[in-house]
């Protein structure tokens, strides 16, 4: 029910106008199906609109009203003529009502594959109540521009109303456009949108949304994947200058401030570092970042296996096509060291066939503190474990370089040559270690005696061997370093069985193996040496094995 009122003089038609007197007094007021009139006094007429269904509403600012002659409107002594006055412009409103708020924004990316503003983002906007969805299930981008303002999102958007209540905008391009600020920008409907409330009689809503919340997608950014300290010339072992802090991502990052990161760079990245008065940084790769400590005074140094870094949010790494979140990951504790003069196992490798182990340390090594004289067999010890293996013991016979040449002290590798009794069958294992205060660096540093080369699995040395066949192990042998020929024969029942090794001319070198040999698998060895006890000379040899009427010739080289 609406009313209407209008001042004048004395009221014609009585204290209550009907619906016809009304359109007497001021022509055809087109108000609606009925309504009456009130002279609330004799200077006031109130119009109640009782049905405004058919009928035209007064425009506010606009409609005025003119008393006409037939509606005989004179003044209270009825002495004046009759008014036929134009009122002013009609003022006031229909209902205060307002239209729905916003409740909230909502930005999102929905695979989250990036985190930027981008194609595929998202802007949702939930009311406070159900409205009239404006401009239809689907608005086009000028409708958004109108029911918001010029929104500038980018080249091409659109909205979706998914509910009465809640309207989604997505960009389809999103060139050119602004990304709203989270946590900052607002946006305010615009009348023109005439977004009201679903019966569509609240006023059209004006009102200015929270800040937009959510995110433009949570794609994580490189991760921090170890953290190594090193000194590159091991020439301390203290935390000092030259020493580096050697970061690397799990992929390739956006590099952030460049090549080559100042401390001031580097202090935003991780937060104050502390790690002295001068540092600076250079990515080597995409993904590998080092520290160089340039002077470390006043710095405190990290504590290994315990310091951790942690990336800020102000750093802006991001990875390499910037997509990603800026990453605030907190890093495994620092390994490495800070310098390492002594000399350590870094390595050891074991031959196929068991006859030497090289051993890599991580300096030249020495015999004595001097920093000359090559590493001898008394400055290693060997722990054997058996485990239920066939092998009885082993020993260390020699030591040379890789390439068999004798040492001179210095080297990195050490080839140590062993000599296993019995034959291994995978389950043994040895141990080496540096004998205490016997090896040393060039710079009088002492190999620890807890440096090892973990426990080493020997390789089986078990062939199969079919009755009647003999199988020979180790062709090429060097007697000096206490290797040998091992010849395996398989019988089915006992036999006569001798074993002779004959130089190249065919002279008789040694006999081996003279007597009636048990069914079974049986092994023989010749150490290269004659029939007296010496070491032959290098050379072509045959070693002839005669089991029962067979004769069998096996071919082997002795080496220097």
């Amino acid at each position: 029910m609406t009313k209407l009122k209008q001042s004048f003089g004395p009221n014609p038609f009585g204290p209550n106008p009907t619906k016809v007197d009304l359109d007497t007094l001021f022509g055809a007021m087109n108000l609606g199906t009925t309504y009456t009139g009130n002279w609330a006094d004799a200077k006031t007429l109130v119009i109640m609109i009782n049905d405004a269904s058919g009928g035209t509403a007064p425009t506010f600012g606009v409609t005025m009203f003119t008393l006409q002659v037939a509606g005989n409107l004179k003044d209270a002594a009825a002495t004046s003529p009759i008014s036929n006055d134009t009122s002013p412009a009609i003022t006031g409103d229909w209902g205060t009502l307002t239209g729905p708020a916003i409740t909230s924004v909502t930005a999102d990316d929905p695979d989250n594959a990036d985190a930027l503003y981008s194609n595929g983002d998202t802007i949702t906007f939930v009311f406070s109540e159900n409205t009239n969805e404006p401009f239809g299930p689907s608005p086009t981008q000028a409708n958004l521009d109108t029911m918001f303002g010029a929104m500038n999102l980018g080249t091409a958007y659109s909205g979706t109303w998914s509910n009465a209540q809640t309207l989604v905008i997505t960009m389809t391009d999103s060139a050119g456009g602004t990304a709203p600020t989270l946590g900052v920008t607002t946006f305010t409907l615009q009348a023109a949108g005439n977004l009201k409330n679903a019966a569509g009689t609240s006023l059209v809503s004006i009102d200015t949304s929270p800040a937009i919340a959510g995110d433009w997608g949570t794609f994580a950014g490189p991760t921090i994947t170890s953290v190594t300290a090193d000194d590159s010339d091991d020439g301390d072992g203290i935390y000092g200058n030259d020493d580096t802090i050697t970061f690397v991502f799990s992929e390739n990052t956006n590099q952030p401030f460049g090549p080559n990161p100042t401390q001031a760079n580097l202090d935003t990245l991780f937060g104050a570092m502390n790690l002295g008065t001068a540092y600076s940084g250079n990515w080597t790769n995409a993904q590998t970042l080092v520290i160089t400590i340039s002077d470390a005074t006043g710095g405190t140094a990290p504590t290994l296996g315990a310091t951790t870094f942690t990336l800020q949010a102000a750093g802006n790494l991001k990875n390499v096509a910037g997509t990603s979140l800026a990453t605030t990951d907190t890093s495994p504790a620092i390994t490495g060291d800070w310098g390492s003069p002594a000399p350590q196992i870094t390595g050891a490798v074991l031959n196929s066939d068991n006859r030497y182990l090289d051993i890599t340390f991580s300096r030249a090594v020495f015999d004595t503190a001097l920093g000359i004289g090559a590493v001898k067999v008394s400055d290693f010890t060997l722990n054997f474990n058996r485990n239920g293996g066939n092998a009885g013991s082993v020993s260390i016979t020699s030591l040379t370089k890789t390439d068999g040449s004798a040492l001179a002290g210095g080297e990195t590798v050490i080839r140590v040559h062993l000599s296993i009794d019995g034959t291994p069958i995978g389950v043994e294992t040895i141990e080496i270690r540096p004998a205490t205060n016997e090896i040393y660096s060039a710079t009088a540093a002492v190999a620890a005696d807890t440096e090892t080369t973990g426990e080493i699995t020997l390789n089986s040395q078990m062939v199969e061997v079919k009755e009647g066949e003999v199988v020979i192990r180790r062709n090429i042998i060097n007697p000096g370093r206490g290797e040998y020929v091992a010849l395996n024969f398989r019988l089915d029942k006992s036999a006569k069985v001798k074993i002779t090794v004959y130089d190249l001319a065919g002279n008789p070198v040694k006999e081996l193996y003279k007597r009636k040999a048990p069914a079974g698998l049986n092994e023989v060895r010749w150490y290269g040496k004659n029939k007296r006890g010496r070491k032959v000379v290098h050379g072509v040899y045959y070693i002839v094995v005669k089991i029962g009427r067979s004769r069998h010739v096996k071919k082997v080289l002795v080496v220097k």
